[in-house]
């Protein structure tokens, strides 16, 4: 196969029951350009393997890296993994358990941002379902039907693009992927911030809608109600992005005042937290805040501190 234009980004971790769709999703794009397919499993317990060897079959356009041994769970990251590995101009993205319905979709993108060399991603919307393939909801994004720009700014501050329709150009950081020093749960938005860097969005209303499915096995979908994890999965990434922005005095004090916001929220929700946890908000509250100028603060400390040791 010739270089590839756009190289597609797919990891997937014990999706036996969606990755059909998923790669059908794949093998129904229509492009005049070529179009090269990287699948990464992540030691799958499930035949999901199997099912992708089936699927793909002797087709040259995949390459697939199937793991023996489970490598997210010492906490490196994956989609860099394949990032360096894509040869084309374009980077696209979809995990195993969503799919593209849209057969025009990569043709429709990149045609785009060929024409407009001062975007450096589009993306479209999604429709939500639930594991039995039952419509949650007909858009993830409602507000949006009709094309809109993101700005540089808006990307930088961590845009809502969904990861499953990013299309975006395949910079030369993608070799050496300036990762963060602690690992980021939501690292699609930390990605964005970073294309941020390099140009403006775009949104595509013509195009149909991908899949994004909520189910069990997706660490969101059981977690998204916890007000402590999602609380603490903000304060690393907004660390993270502080530190991706650290040349901008504007956008390093939105992120700490964010960080800041996370922590008035965890100092509220002691009683719910493991004693190594509160020892760090209060040594993170108290770094934050001179109690001599804001006794309001330093009430609130005591008072949830309180509350916990009463607790126990």
């Amino acid at each position: 196969m010739k270089k590839p234009l756009v190289s597609v980004c797919c990891i997937t971790y014990n999706h036996q029951d969606y990755i059909e769709e998923c790669i059908n999703g794949f093998l129904k794009q229509e492009s005049d350009f070529d179009v090269e397919f990287l699948i990464h499993d992540d030691a799958s317990t499930d035949n999901t393997q199997s099912i992708i060897k089936s699927l793909v079959g002797e087709e040259s356009r995949f390459k697939l890296i199937l793991r023996e041994k489970n490598i997210k769970s010492t906490g490196k990251a994956i989609f860099p993994i394949l990032f360096e590995e894509a040869q084309g101009k374009y980077i696209a993205m979809c995990e195993g358990d969503d799919y593209w319905t849209d057969p025009l979709k990569l043709q429709k993108q990149v045609d785009f941002l060929e024409a407009n060399a001062e975007f450096v991603v589009c993306c479209h919307n999604a429709k939500i379902i639930d594991e039995n393939s039952d419509v949650i909801q007909e858009k993830k994004i409602p507000s949006l039907n009709v094309d809109k720009v993101y700005t540089q700014d808006d990307l930088k501050l961590g845009g809502f693009l969904l990861t499953l329709s990013l299309v975006f150009r395949n910079l030369n950081i993608f070799k050496n992927f300036p990762l963060p020093k602690q690992k980021i749960l939501n690292g699609d938005t930390y990605l964005i911030s970073l294309l941020g860097k390099h140009g403006k969005g775009y949104y595509m209303e013509n195009i149909k809608p991908a899949v994004y499915r909520v189910h069990s096995g997706g660490i969101w979908s059981l977690k998204k109600n916890n007000t402590i994890f999602t609380t603490k999965s903000r304060i690393t990434l907004y660390t993270g992005l502080k530190e991706l922005h650290n040349e901008d005095s504007v956008l390093k004090g939105y992120f700490d005042k964010r960080i800041t916001d996370c922590f008035n929220i965890l100092v509220r929700n002691l009683k719910n937290l493991s004693l190594k946890e509160v020892i760090w908000v209060n040594k993170e509250y108290s770094r934050r805040h001179n109690f001599f100028k804001n006794k309001y603060r330093f009430k609130v400390l005591i008072k949830e501190n309180l509350k916990y040791i009463l607790r126990l």
